[in-house]
């Protein structure tokens, strides 16, 4: 039976990895950045061997969506399973990667597309402070999926996007209020708050009012900060503005980490 979508963890502290699931020939990872530990009890849990994983997709180069790319021996290098990333990022990444053989490494063309399996992957550029971001659509028997967090504003480009998917995981990080009391250095708050940071609940309820349509199914909320949100606040946001624009269908807040969570659920 495949297992649907499973998100691994969702956020800065324990990581970022999520599994989109259509069976054989068509399961690929999001993001790699949690612990190797972490990954492997993970995909236990759901009775998945890594090694069944077609290809591993990095969105950016921020240590909590590589980790376990940048490990002495990498987690896709034990497995044997491809990776894909932006010519930009593979740069970035070569001095600080352990030995992944060339064979795994796969250039993704921001702004294209590869196909893995049955399933089609487009790049699409984003603002976020890092080199080469990306959001991710994946398409396949499961339906449009788009993979969107760790961004400081929602640009018409990817509203769009989002207008065609059935599936959205989309970040809501942080509460203001809960940032600019954390008492974190100045120079972080600037960061997650300005326009290459990170989506608030407000930003992120703002997208999906524009996002939403009859063709949306399920909205996850995703990449939550464990210090400076809830998902109690990420999900009255975000449901209240849905609730105004007349979206019916599911709302789920993704765990920060120590969780495992499958959709559909069994």
């Amino acid at each position: 039976m495949a297992l649907g979508f499973v998100s691994l963890a969702s956020s800065s502290t324990f990581g970022n990895a999520y599994l989109l699931d259509g069976g054989p020939g068509a399961r690929v990872m999001v993001d790699c950045g949690a612990g190797l530990r972490q990954l492997e009890t993970a995909l236990a849990d759901v009775g998945l061997d890594p090694s069944h994983i077609e290809a591993i997709f990095l969105t950016h180069g921020h240590s909590d969506h590589v980790r376990a790319v940048t490990l002495r021996v990498p987690f896709p290098r034990s497995y044997g399973i491809p990776v894909y990333a932006t010519e930009g990022l593979w740069q970035l990444l070569d001095g600080c990667i352990g030995s992944l053989e060339p064979s795994l490494r796969r250039v993704l063309p921001a702004g294209g597309e590869t196909t893995v399996g049955s399933l089609r992957v487009r790049a699409i550029p984003k603002p976020h402070d890092c080199v080469d971001p990306v959001g991710l659509v994946i398409d396949g028997a499961m339906g449009s999926w788009l993979f969107l967090t760790d961004l400081g504003h929602v640009p018409p480009h990817l509203l769009c996007e989002g207008r065609e998917c059935e599936y959205l995981v989309v970040e809501a990080n942080h509460e203001p209020a809960l940032e600019l009391a954390s008492g974190r250095p100045e120079v972080l708050v600037r960061r997650v708050l300005g326009d290459r940071g990170h989506l608030s609940n407000q930003q992120a309820a703002a997208a999906l009012r524009e996002m939403v349509n009859r063709r949306t199914r399920v909205v996850f909320l995703a990449h939550l900060s464990v210090e400076c949100n809830t998902p109690a606040l990420a999900y009255s946001t975000c449901r209240h503005e849905l609730d105004r624009c007349g979206y019916r269908g599911e709302l789920g807040v993704l765990p920060a980490g120590g969780q495992v969570l499958r959709w559909p659920r069994l």
